[in-house]
């Protein structure tokens, strides 16, 4: 940027370098002092996301090429700002170097006998084409017009190409009425029977021009304006793979006339030459080649290059489709001998075909074709005998595959190029110049090569062909850049790529593009960076022919240093991935085959397993959006910085199944990792990395919020309920409740959660089973009213009992392998287990709402409900699973199996309901009316050889061996009966209308045993379940096993059973407020008490430029914590003469405003002290003052 204002003392030399290189501009090329300087445009239309009308030059630049145009045919020499000095410019560029300095065309031909050329091709001075049709000037209409596939349907774009339309462009006409009329039909998205742009590619530039320019300001000024116009079409596709190397570029020429009577009916033998001054970095070491069989030229470096370094990129320009031509005997059986080909009448022996896209389709001419090549010529910058074509012969010769004077060229002697190989010289077609291959016989070349390396041009040329007047020709060429290992690999990259291209061509320009790019959306605050983007686009991609599946694959997240897509910036690294999402398929970790060294490489990692995404989720508009947050600065770890600007690309990339290749030689589709064969033409294809800046802080006032916690109502619940806001438009101030009932349809435990909004009465989700809170950049619920409810999965679990005293030692340690602890005998939650020795038997009655903290008390006298294991049951391997209530065991149970103790003698019968030394109680402090004693029993073993310590005396003992004891307590979720009454315990006499059942109960339900009868009279149904449930309502089971006989416990003890995680209930309930408005008053007005300025001092540089890719003597200062309405800023000198008053856009959502340091006459000022009055109409004025050193800026030498 120049910054002459502070240069006053050097006025005059100023100027006198000004005119200077003006006095030299017509001397030709400006790399050897003869180039005249590229086109500046005057005025731009600034480029903006949506296509539309450009005005008068545009930068195409979606892909791996950057290409400025201008609105009347020149390629490449046109120079367009950029606020980025590597992309700013003129020249087409490659990877930031400049490839191909100027493109267009010659044509030449006849005109009533007398010879013609014209020529859009400046580096030749060569510019015969002004904008619009033929015979006007000035039309405002004509103008560069962009369409890109991702343009809104019927919007600006689509509106604007009405104009190009009158000028000539093709539409697609949807409702056949032959005029182009986009309207929607109200559906909001384009359909079959509606009219659309003709879009090619992801990005079509068109423009229409004509032969204009007056003879006299030509440089063939004996060549007059014919009225030929052409409509130029440059078309490419978003992408960042070798697709991303191809430009397509389709000229329609018309001989339309001027009006007057004389003018010839047509033009005859007419040469049509696609022209391009081809500069691989340095201009003067290229060398030129042509590919007959694929219709080509191209230009390549001799060797290493001091831009591009060791490996120079190949430029190839590669005729696709040649104008249409009928030709008698050739083409066509000219069978009414009229030498015009008569559909219908003639027979065709040939067809042509133009391709316009996959909604407009292909033409088809029968009885023509398409013209190949007919020549590829070079010529050289400042050479005597290869001069620029200076007259309109010499255009004309060098058409036609001719030297400049006219002579042929005899490839055997032609002192520019060899024969080499063993190829007979004399064989070789004089006219395709460097015919040969200089890849062939490893590197050394077969054919004949072009060897003196120069700054050339190069030139396809095709035809002759008849242009009948109002008969429209049209040619489609690819610009192909091909880059390998070293130059003249980079012809075969080439090569490849343009086969490629060939086929795109062939498939009506169906290419292997990536998915649709991520739109995306960029929040911060004071603590992180906010990128968030929708995912049902991607999901909806596949791209299937017969030469690639291609399928969505993910995304990639790319951190910049600097704003560049460049690898490299000044010798640092400037790209970091971090962050990566995959499909969830069968592909782990890709890796690609590279076709130059035969290894094989990592591509894409594999995502962390919370960045697989499920389809079904992602492919849903409901549900499918991803949210990534950054926290730190991805180069330097630190914290980021306010104010300071940060660069992000999220790309998409679809992968070619058909070149996936299990990598350890699987099947294919199972899971693994795959690696893609180089036998393809594509293997994956990723966006192009369109740089998102992010100036940390910028959304102060409408911050990006971490989770917002609801407020607990009720219930015991330790589980978080937030809310996340993803969309702060669509806030309401509303009040929302969040209450929870039983998914019943589960075993595990499982509550729905439901979500009201309390003001409106509405119920937002009715029953909700997704639990979020834990995954903070999960963001995939159904978005309500701006925001998802993210609630903690929490899952109820036993926390470690306690004994106390802790003194009173008398039980060993807990262990499963003994049936020692405490047991949650439910199956709803993971802490549920059975009981060691127990029959693998659980509950199924007891569920994870009903945990409380419980204490286990010794030494107090209770009531117990007792079981005898081992008595009940006909045979040996029934009895040992019946662990029957005891009163059920009477006296016949009990012959030859030992005596039971505490037998009722009344009715002849074990005691049932006995009398032990604890009791259980209820202590839980989240449920203060809830403290009760609960009822509990125990179980007795038989004494067996198996079970030697079983002693079924009716007093609790469990010995100094649990597993040969069994005696367990259980601690029942009921309250405590005195009476032992609890008959779902018990079992026993039920009455029914039928008369008394008798029915005891079985603990474990290991044995067949009748449940109570459907009829019993005065029995609840949940006194039925709870009876045929193992262990039936068993809240815990506890296990303690003396250490020796000597040790038991004292009176007073007490085993104290609490709960870690109490799950949601149906008693929980949380609310809360949502406000629009992020920030409260309080806090807004806190945050502009703190408005500043920064750097300060500023010494002679803001460290920001360089982010910025700014120049660095053009410092800045800038005004942070500005409120979201409009601010003036008045900054004043000490002396308090007002120097500039900045007014902040009110709206604007950042809160920084830059000051360029210039007063209000543009000015620099000077070094020194400066005040500055922030003023708010909200909050009032805030005074500042700040320092400034300013750089120095002198000329080095003059």
């Amino acid at each position: 940027m120049k910054n002459n204002k502070s240069l006053y003392q050097f006025r005059f030399l100023i100027i006198l370098l000004i005119l200077a290189p003006l006095s030299l501009g017509f001397l030709g090329d400006d790399k050897k002092g003869t180039k005249p300087n590229t086109e500046t445009l005057g005025k731009i239309v600034n480029t903006t996301e949506e296509g539309g009308k450009k005005g008068a030059g545009y930068r195409l630049f979606i892909n791996n090429i950057n290409l400025p145009l201008d609105k009347k045919g020149i390629i490449a020499a046109v120079n367009l700002p950029h606020p980025v000095s590597t992309v700013a410019g003129a020249g087409g560029k490659f990877g930031n170097h400049v490839f191909l300095f100027s493109g267009g065309f010659f044509l030449s031909g006849y005109a009533n006998g007398t010879l013609f050329s014209n020529a859009v091709a400046s580096a030749s001075l060569v510019e015969d084409y002004v904008p619009g049709l033929a015979g006007t000037t000035g039309d405002p209409r004509a103008q560069i017009y962009v369409v890109k596939a991702t343009d809104p349907v019927f919007g600006t774009s689509w509106q604007d190409w009405k104009d190009a339309v009158d000028l000539g462009a093709d539409f697609y006409d949807g409702n056949g009425d032959g005029v182009y009329n986009p309207i929607d039909n109200g559906n909001g998205q384009w359909d079959l029977d509606e009219d659309k742009p003709d879009i090619l590619g992801d990005e079509t530039v068109w423009t229409v021009y004509w032969d204009g320019v007056a003879a006299p300001q030509r440089r063939y000024n004996n060549v007059p304006p014919y009225g030929i116009e052409v409509r130029q079409s440059v078309f490419a596709f978003a992408s960042g793979g070798a697709i991303g190397n191809l430009i397509f570029v389709r000229y329609r020429f018309k001989y339309v006339g001027l009006g007057d009577p004389n003018e010839p009916a047509q033009l005859d033998s007419v040469l049509f030459g696609v022209w391009a001054d081809v500069d691989l970095g340095n201009a003067n070491d290229d060398l030129v080649g042509s590919d007959i069989e694929r219709n080509s030229g191209y230009t390549y470096n001799n060797g290493s290059d001091t831009e591009y370094g060791s490996n120079p990129p190949c430029y190839m320009i590669d005729f696709f489709s040649g104008p249409v031509d009928y030709i008698s005997g050739d083409t066509y059986v000219d069978n009414n001998g009229n030498s015009v080909y008569d559909d219908g009448i003639d027979t065709p022996l040939d067809t042509a075909y133009s391709y316009r896209g996959q909604t407009i389709g292909v033409k088809t001419f029968p009885g023509a074709k398409n013209l190949p090549i007919a020549s590829f010529i070079q010529y050289i910058n400042g050479d005597a005998a290869l001069n620029d074509p200076n007259t309109k012969e010499h255009a004309r010769n060098y058409m036609l595959g001719k030297r400049r004077e006219g002579e042929d060229v005899d490839p055997c002697t032609f002192p520019y190029g060899t024969v080499l190989g063993g190829v007979n010289c004399a064989t070789v077609d004089p006219r395709f110049w460097y015919s040969g291959d200089p890849v062939a016989n490893n590197g050394n070349g077969s054919g004949w090569i072009n060897v003196t390396a120069a700054d050339s041009r190069q030139m396809t040329n095709t035809g002759p062909f008849t242009l009948i007047k109002g008969e429209e020709k049209e040619i489609v060429v690819a610009y192909v850049v091909g880059q390998g290992a070293d130059a003249k690999n980079s012809i075969t990259v080439a090569r490849k790529i343009d086969d490629g291209a060939q086929t795109i061509f062939n498939l009506n320009f169906l290419a292997p593009s990536p998915p649709p790019a991520p739109v995306v959306t960029t929040q911060s605050n004071e603590d992180f960076i906010e990128l968030s983007w929708p995912t049902e686009e991607q999901f909806k991609y596949s791209n299937k022919t017969s030469s690639w599946d291609i399928k969505y694959g993910g995304y990639n997240v790319y951190a910049f240093q600097t704003y560049s897509s460049s690898e490299i910036v000044n010798g640092q690294p400037n790209i970091k991935v971090i962050g990566r999402y995959q499909v969830a398929d069968s592909v782990n970790n890709l890796y690609y085959k590279d076709g130059n060294s035969g290894g094989i490489f990592m591509l894409y990692p594999a995502a962390p397993p919370e960045n697989v995404l499920d389809s079904n989720i992602y492919k849903d508009p409901a549900t499918g959006r991803i949210r990534f947050r950054i926290t730190q600065d991805p180069f330097t770890e630190g914290p980021l910085v306010k104010g300071k600007p940060y660069y992000f690309a999220v790309t998409s990339y679809g992968v070619n199944h058909d070149a996936l290749v299990n990598k350890s030689g699987g099947v294919f589709g199972s899971y693994g990792d795959y690696y893609l064969t180089d036998q393809t033409f594509v293997q994956a294809v990723e966006n192009n990395k369109n740089l998102l800046t992010v100036l940390m802080g910028e959304d102060l006032f409408l911050p990006p919020v971490e989770l917002i916690s609801a407020n607990k109502i009720s219930g015991a619940s330790n589980g978080i309920v937030t809310y996340d806001v993803v969309s702060q438009p669509d806030l309401k101030d509303n009040e929302y409740q969040i209450s929870f009932f039983k998914n019943d349809a589960t075993v595990d435990y499982n509550m729905f959660w439901q979500l009201k909004n309390l003001t409106t009465g509405t119920v937002l989700v009715d029953s909700g089973d997704y639990y979020l809170y834990n995954e903070p950049n999960n963001v995939t619920q159904i978005l309500t009213e701006g925001f998802i409810t993210k609630i903690e999965d929490v899952v109820g679990s036993v926390g470690t009992p306690v004994y106390s005293p802790s003194s009173s030692d008398w039980f060993d340690e807990f262990s499963d392998g003994s049936a020692t602890g405490v047991y949650y005998v439910g199956k709803d939650i993971p802490d549920g287990n059975d009981v060691f020795g127990f029959r693998n038997r659980q509950s199924d009655y007891i569920t994870a709402d009903r945990l409380r903290k419980v204490e286990l008390r010794f030494g107090t006298s209770g009531k117990a409900y007792r079981y005898l294991n081992n008595y009940k049951g006909t045979s040996n391997i029934t009895r040992p699973n019946s662990y029957a209530f005891a009163s059920a065991v009477g006296p016949t149970d009990t012959v030859t199996r030992g005596t039971v103790g505490n037998w009722d003698l009344v009715n002849d019968r074990a005691n049932g309901f006995v009398d032990v030394p604890f009791t259980a109680w209820v202590v839980d402090e989240k449920f203060p009316g809830d403290q009760r004693q609960l009822a509990v029993g125990f179980v007795e073993r038989r004494n067996t050889n198996i079970y030697p310590k079983g002693n079924p005396d009716g007093n609790w003992d469990p010995s100094d061996s649990l597993n040969l004891s069994g005696e367990v307590i259980m601690i029942f979720d009921a309250p405590y009966d005195a009476t032992g009454s609890q008959i779902e315990y018990t079992g026993g006499v039920f009455n029914t209308p039928g008369g008394p059942v008798t029915v005891w109960s079985d603990l474990l339900r290991s044995v067949s045993v009748p449940p109570i009868p459907p009829d019993a009279i005065g029995i609840t149904d949940t006194q039925k379940e709870i009876f045929i449930s193992p262990w039936f309502n068993a809240l815990y089971v506890v296990g303690l096993q003396r250490k020796d006989a000597s040790s038991f416990y004292s009176n007073g003890d007490k085993l104290t059973i609490p709960v870690d995680v109490y799950p949601y209930t149906s008693d929980d309930v949380y609310k809360f407020n949502v406000v629009k408005d992020i920030l409260s008053d309080d806090q807004a007005k806190d945050l502009f008490e703190k408005v500043n300025v920064y750097p300060n001092p500023l010494y002679g540089y803001n460290p920001y430029t360089a982010y910025n890719n700014l120049a660095a003597d053009d410092p800045f200062v800038t005004f942070t914590n500005l409120p979201n309405e409009e601010i003036s800023i008045k900054i004043y000198s000490l002396s308090g003469q007002l120097l500039r008053t900045l007014v902040k856009d009110p709206n604007s959502t950042t809160p920084f405003l830059n000051w360029n340091l210039q007063n209000e006459s543009g000015l620099r000022v000077a070094s020194g002290l400066y005040l500055a009055i922030v003023s708010s109409p909200k909050y009032g004025d805030k005074v500042l003052k700040f320092s400034i050193i300013m750089p120095q800026k002198q000329l080095p030498r003059f």
